[in-house]
């Protein structure tokens, strides 16, 4: 409903602009008029309809407080009003106030101009610029009072204020490109280039006061800087309602705000250029002018080209996907799809597929399904070539490929994807290890301890001494806890003492009954869960490989630990010559100490033996 009342607020007057103007035109334009000079009717109807076009224009403002309507309805009225007063000033038609009126007619127009832009960029990046709405309020009124004061003395404080009130849009709006991000920053760019339009406005205005001086032609300047400052004004309401419209619009692509920079960089350029040398040529005649106009125009070109380069930085499509991966939070664990989710919002192309390339060479999707790559798909990370986005879409390929190379947006997702083939490989290792493991205790050590167990019952039931009896009993019982324990690392589960005294306990459980083996080292904390278990399969394969292979006499199992590592370390004196390479059982804990996050080495004691060390992540809890 608000913007139902809005919308009739700014149409009204805009329709009833058109016969107002009409009629004030038809007045006629004396030659000996109190004005001092003549504007045809044609260029009357340009700037009646350049003010009726920004009642238009911000009939279509769905965004912005009601600072920046009220703004774009002002700019409206009083351009649409000038050249109605100009007119009836020249006939004669409503006295002193009416002349007066047509005098200054072109202030508010023009402070509308210039504060439009802050309050654009203050609506899309949520930034108030309150002390350069001040400024710029101030500026202009002391620029139109001071002259009405007569005192010449005060001319030139009047001057200075009113060009420094063009130079705080420029000021307050661009410094504010540089913290946003995406779409809000073209919105932002398009408020800067806004700004640029009052700068274009008075350097017109100097410039064809210096053609007045230099080629007396007056007349034609003031036709010019009529349609000049009707174009000028309808083009930054047209700015700003691009930047603060919620739909999107096309003037927020990348190449036209760069040509509608260019555009406006080169407006500022030829304006400079040509309106020194006109001053200098009325002054000091042709030769200097023509060196100071090159001089002028090569300076301003130069900070030109310098600022529209800066420009095309900000709105690097690179910047606007780390932008827009930024937005989505922390990602981790879903760094593929949070990207292809990114690739698919700035190209348009829902059906954009991201495969990105494991370290064992498998192409893996957003889902982590293995798949092969279309044909014609888009390397994003350019020599790597570990990333491709496969789009359905001629268009979207081609500004994919147009973004060059974005490794440094891609690597996480291709890091994380092949963090996590490695884990799910050393998983399926482990499994496959654990049933390995299985079998071989079921059909050799749990047989034969069983059967150890069982002729000891038996044994102990033939024994006389009572006391001999219990003490078969406790081994009977004791013997058939390692075989449940077993069975337990067999089938992937930890030990109870594991789970709920710590790695500490379970290793002191592990050895007790072993003899040679002895436990150095205290802990005095409990780990992750993963780290700890890690450490305990590490340990239980290691001591079972010296028990077995090395010949050890002595096999020393130490722990470490510091606030951010847990270091396990398997000695013995045996034979040596381990290798990693060598045995499914060193393989499979060496994947699973690397899906921990940690590193497990495996070198020759001094002087003989074997070392089995793993370094496992472990941070305060």
């Amino acid at each position: 409903m608000a913007h139902i009342i809005w919308r009739a607020v700014v149409t009204v007057p805009a329709a009833l602009g058109v016969p107002v103007s009409v009629a004030c035109m038809a007045v006629g334009w004396p030659a000996d008029n109190p004005m001092g000079f003549v504007i045809a009717p044609a260029i009357l109807a340009v700037m009646a309809l350049s003010g009726i076009s920004i009642l238009l224009l911000a009939g279509g403002l769905d965004q912005g407080g009601w600072a920046l309507r009220a703004a774009m309805l002002t700019l409206g009225l009083s351009t649409l009003a000038y050249p109605c007063l100009m007119a009836l000033a020249a006939a004669g038609i409503g006295g002193g106030r009416v002349f007066f009126a047509a005098g200054i007619g072109h202030w508010i127009p023009l402070t509308m101009v210039n504060l439009l832009p802050i309050l654009a960029i203050s609506t899309v990046t949520g930034r108030s610029r309150r002390t350069g709405i001040a400024l710029l309020l101030l500026l202009a009124t002391v620029a139109v009072l001071v002259p009405a004061l007569g005192e010449e003395s005060l001319a030139l404080l009047g001057s200075v204020a009113w060009l420094g009130g063009f130079a705080i849009p420029v000021l307050a709006s661009w410094p504010l490109v540089r913290g946003t991000g995406a779409e809000t920053r073209r919105r932002a760019i398009i408020c800067g280039l806004a700004s640029v339009v009052p700068v274009v406005i008075i350097g017109f205005c100097m410039m064809l006061g210096a053609a007045e001086m230099a080629l007396n032609i007056a007349g034609l300047g003031v036709s010019a800087l009529m349609v000049g400052f009707s174009l000028c004004a309808a083009g930054t309401a047209l700015l700003v309602r691009a930047a603060t419209r919620r739909a999107a619009s096309w003037l927020l692509s990348r190449r036209i705000i760069l040509a509608s920079l260019a555009g406006l960089l080169a407006l500022v350029t030829l304006i400079a250029g040509i309106g020194v040398g006109l001053a200098v040529l009325a002054s000091s005649g042709s030769a200097a002018a023509l060196s100071a106009a090159v001089l002028t125009t090569a300076v301003v070109a130069l900070g030109s080209a310098l600022l529209h380069r800066w420009a095309a930085r900000q709105i690097d499509p690179r910047d606007e996907l780390e932008s827009e991966l930024a937005a989505l939070g922390d990602a981790s664990g879903h760094r593929q799809l949070a990207l292809q989710q990114v690739l698919r919002k700035v190209t348009g192309d829902p059906g954009l597929q991201l495969v990105v390339r494991a370290g064992d060479g498998a192409w893996l999707d957003a889902d982590g399904r293995q798949v092969t790559p279309v044909a014609g798909a888009v390397v994003l990370d350019g020599s790597e070539g570990r990333a491709l986005a496969g789009c359905t879409t001629a268009r979207a390929r081609h500004r994919l490929a147009g973004l060059g190379d974005c490794s440094r947006l891609s690597a996480a997702a291709v890091l994380e994807t092949s963090i996590e083939r490695e884990a799910a490989r050393a998983d399926r290792a482990a499994i496959a290890e654990r049933q390995r493991l299985s079998r071989d205790l079921h059909d050799g050590v749990q047989a034969h301890l069983l059967g150890i167990a069982l002729n000891l019952q038996l044994s102990g039931q033939l024994l006389a001494d009572p006391g001999a009896r219990i003490l078969v009993g406790e081994t009977v019982g004791a013997m058939r806890q390692v075989v449940d324990q077993i069975r337990a690392l067999g089938a992937g589960r930890v030990p109870a003492a594991l789970a709920s005294e710590g790695l500490g306990a379970a290793l002191a459980q592990l050895v007790g009954p072993l003899d040679g083996v002895c436990q150095q080292g205290e802990l005095h904390r409990r780990h992750p869960v993963e780290v700890e278990t890690t450490a305990y399969f590490v340990a239980c394969e290691a001591v079972a490989n010296a028990v077995k292979h090395s010949g050890a006499q002595r096999i020393a199992l130490t722990v470490e630990e510091s606030p951010d590592s847990l270091v396990l370390t398997v000695s013995d004196d045996g034979s040596g010559g381990a290798d990693l390479r060598l045995g499914a059982g060193l393989r499979g804990i060496t994947e699973r100490v690397a899906a921990c996050g940690g590193l497990l080495t495996v070198r020759d004691g001094t002087p003989r033996g074997t070392v089995v060390e793993a370094s496992l992540p472990s941070g305060m809890p």
